[in-house]
């Protein structure tokens, strides 16, 4: 899946630049963002070409394919949580999916709703993976890489170069980024606003407020994993 995004991101976006008239169009279509991008100016890239109809269902049919592949691991990785907290399989599956469905509605309803989340939750995946990376330099990196990684089954046998870079790369890599999308979307009058779609304040309070829910709930769902284990 991240190796066809990776290969699609280096195939339309060249292509951008190639079928538009000049850089500013091919600018304007790249700062549409990702619905405009998928939907409005792709289709239009694509009827420049031989081929188009045929061209547009199959990248379609791609798009489909390649969003219901990261919808069954999301599916799988929430399964596996409730599962961890003592539910079968069969009651978390179809639960996972009632939650996610009702949780989509306000998305669906709401462009703007849809824009806040992905920027919010897409930032958060960079702060999900810290606390992951110090989770590992707390407990030993090379404890977690001999217990986890260097297991039979595993094709690559990760070597001591993933002591250093889970140490020092990713958290600077971390911070950097952070960092960068916060000065790119800075509004010294206004970065506060938390009903902005993209702003430092409403990413912040809806972090804080998830932070604050596991922080009160660390107890319960940490005597409940190990009671199920």
């Amino acid at each position: 899946n991240n190796s066809a995004s990776l290969i699609a991101a280096l195939a339309i976006i060249p292509a951008i630049f190639s079928l538009t008239g000049s850089s500013q169009e091919a600018i304007q279509a790249l700062q549409a963002g990702n619905q405009g991008l998928s939907f409005i100016v792709i289709p239009q890239l694509f009827n420049k070409l031989p081929g188009a109809q045929i061209l547009i269902a199959i990248f379609f049919l791609a798009l489909f394919f390649a969003a219901l592949s990261s919808l069954i691991a999301m599916l799988e990785l929430a399964t596996r949580m409730f599962m961890d907290f003592g539910l079968s399989r069969k009651r978390a599956l179809p639960l996972v999916a009632l939650l996610g469905a009702v949780m989509g509605i306000p998305s669906a309803y709401s462009m703007d709703f849809f824009n806040n989340q992905d920027w919010v939750w897409g930032m958060g995946l960079i702060l999900s993976g810290s606390f992951f990376t110090f989770a590992v330099i707390k407990k030993g990196v090379a404890q977690f890489r001999e217990k986890y990684l260097l297991v039979a089954h595993n094709d690559i046998q990760v070597g001591v170069w993933y002591n250093w870079v889970m140490k020092f790369l990713i958290p600077v890599e971390a911070a950097c980024l952070l960092f960068w999308w916060f000065y790119r979307t800075w509004d010294a009058t206004g970065w506060w606003h938390l009903t902005s779609i993209y702003s430092l304040g409403t990413c912040l309070w809806q972090w804080g407020g998830l932070i604050l829910v596991l922080v009160l709930l660390n107890k319960q769902l940490y005597r409940l994993v190990t009671q199920e284990r």
